[in-house]
């Protein structure tokens, strides 16, 4: 499967402000308690395991994500430099929702969800990509058999292993918000929702400058336990 950008790959949806950009709200994965069992047909293995008990969601908050630029008012009208910013600003989301999903906001919440996260369960790197890639989808698979895996590649990751993807019917991206080497893989169920930006136009008569500011809200939610990194 062709490697993408964040944006092009999962799946994301772009809604008007509302309860999700005030405050965290609960996300379930119902689909933690899933326990598949093996068993001999003739003499099946009953009871069967009881399924595990885990926590069925998380919390997932917003964050704003704010483009603002300024220029002399002999320079451009705010016409121009709302014409000049805003393809920027489109522009940058793809780079700050990878960026948070790596990283997370940076707020030290002990239960906020990113993918580097030490709650996120990881292989050891050998410093060999391809071995390296097959250890985290094993690693996948025997935690989370049913799932569907969506590999998160920094850019030496993916320009050294695009070939091999190309034999893998697994959907991946790579992103330049992430370590070059970065390999990281969750379910597909990963999704952002994302505000259309919001322009704020103005002008300083004490400094004699035109501003605009564009904002918009996001959220990352994705299922944390099955995610895996090399790390």
């Amino acid at each position: 499967m062709m490697g993408h950008t964040l944006l092009d790959t999962i799946t994301v949806t772009q809604e008007p402000a509302g309860s999700w950009t005030r405050a965290k709200e609960p996300e379930e994965f119902l689909d933690r308690t899933t326990n598949v069992v093996v068993t001999d047909i003739c003499e099946p293995a009953y009871p069967l395991p009881e399924p595990p008990e885990v926590s069925l969601g998380e919390d997932f908050g917003p964050q704003a994500m704010v483009v603002h630029a300024q220029v002399p008012t002999r320079c451009a009208t705010l016409d121009e430099l709302d014409a000049a910013v805003s393809p920027s600003a489109n522009r940058t989301a793809e780079f700050y929702a990878a960026r948070h999903l790596y990283y997370g906001a940076g707020l030290d919440d002990p239960d906020e969800v990113f993918l580097s996260h030490a709650d996120v369960e990881t292989v050891a790197s050998t410093g060999n990509l391809a071995t390296d890639l097959g250890a985290a989808l094993a690693a996948f698979y025997a935690k989370t058999p049913y799932g569907t895996p969506l590999l998160h590649l920094g850019t030496e990751a993916a320009l050294t292993l695009a070939l091999g993807l190309q034999n893998l019917t697994v959907a991946w991206y790579y992103s330049p918000a992430y370590p070059a080497r970065t390999i990281a893989i969750t379910d597909t169920d990963v999704r952002i929702q994302l505000t259309p930006f919001d322009t704020t136009r103005s002008t300083r008569t004490d400094v004699n400058r035109h501003q605009v500011e564009l904002t918009s809200f996001f959220r990352i939610v994705f299922d944390v336990t099955k995610a895996i990194r090399v790390a």
